[in-house]
């Protein structure tokens, strides 16, 4: 009965400042929800490892860690007037402003959001997979310092657009910032992003394009601009070295994403990598067409 009671004075509307903090109290909760899936994956790959890590204990202990700091810190604050709750939110405000965190703890970082549209044709390109890529960094007296990274993904709708998760991690050190490195797209006939299919040109096709390998990548290459809207252009890949060249994004997902724990995360941009190798492995120089 104590939990309903509790529930119920949760929910309970009297004012415009209750309906507001209940949006708010609703928004923490999904949030908790979805962390909590995360930490599950976390730990259960953490459990599947046959040697230990080094990298990953210290991480795992870090989030347990910081969910311990949580529950500590709940009944304070759930004691906490009116004023008190005032003074956290204020603090909240300053260090989202300074460095994008809550409480100098945990960090993040968008929204980021956009659309992949043919480069030709400018049609917009749906079901395209969209992955982004961040990294945190932490200042000594040395200068920044890359500490880990996070990644999330999504998959673009039938008008070409795609909003990417925002980007979170946990530091135990308030002089910290998480940015955006990169934003991979991927879709079978097409050039990835960032651009790969120029590194199998000839000459013969630089002068085709027009462009040298360098002034491809840099016309074609989108940095992401957060509370922007992101056009990212793709070509087609038009012959099998090309399509074969554009998976090679998978080096680099796979290989500058420092954590295999979170991999989890960008699984169905993995899956569809895994199944283009093996069609191009299968198939030979069977191409995959640009949408029409």
């Amino acid at each position: 009965m104590k939990i309903i009671d509790f529930i119920k004075r949760q929910i309970t509307i009297k004012n415009w400042g209750d309906a507001c903090l209940l949006i708010l109290k609703m928004l923490f909760v999904v949030f908790v929800i979805n962390e909590t899936y995360d930490e599950i994956q976390y730990i259960n790959y953490f459990f599947k490892l046959e040697k230990l890590n080094s990298n990953i204990m210290i991480m795992l202990v870090k989030r347990l860690f910081f969910v311990l700091i949580i529950c500590g810190m709940l009944p304070y604050l759930w004691c906490l007037k009116k004023r008190g709750w005032s003074y956290l939110c204020i603090i909240t405000i300053i260090t989202l402003g300074i460095n994008g965190s809550i409480l100098g703890i945990f960090f993040i970082d968008g929204p980021y959001w956009g659309r992949v549209v043919d480069a030709e044709t400018s049609k917009p390109l749906s079901g395209v997979h969209v992955v982004g890529k961040w990294g945190l960094e932490s200042w000594y007296l040395f200068g920044w310092v890359g500490d880990r990274e996070d990644v999330r993904e999504t998959i673009t709708d039938k008008n070409g657009v795609f909003f990417l998760p925002i980007g979170r991690t946990v530091m135990f050190y308030p002089i910290s910032r998480l940015e955006l490195k990169d934003i991979y797209v991927y879709k079978p006939g097409y050039d990835s992003h960032p651009p790969r299919i120029q590194y199998c040109w000839t000459e013969k096709d630089e002068k085709k394009w027009g462009l040298t390998k360098y002034q491809y990548r840099r016309k074609y290459e989108v940095f992401g601009r957060k509370f922007m809207s992101n056009t990212i252009r793709l070509n087609e890949a038009s012959s099998y070295l090309e399509q074969r060249e554009a998976i090679r994004l998978d080096f680099d997902i796979r290989g500058y994403i420092g954590e295999e724990a979170i991999r989890h995360r960008i699984k169905k941009m993995i899956d569809l990598y895994d199944k283009e190798k093996r069609r191009l492995r299968r198939t030979g120089k069977k191409l995959v067409k640009r949408e029409a």
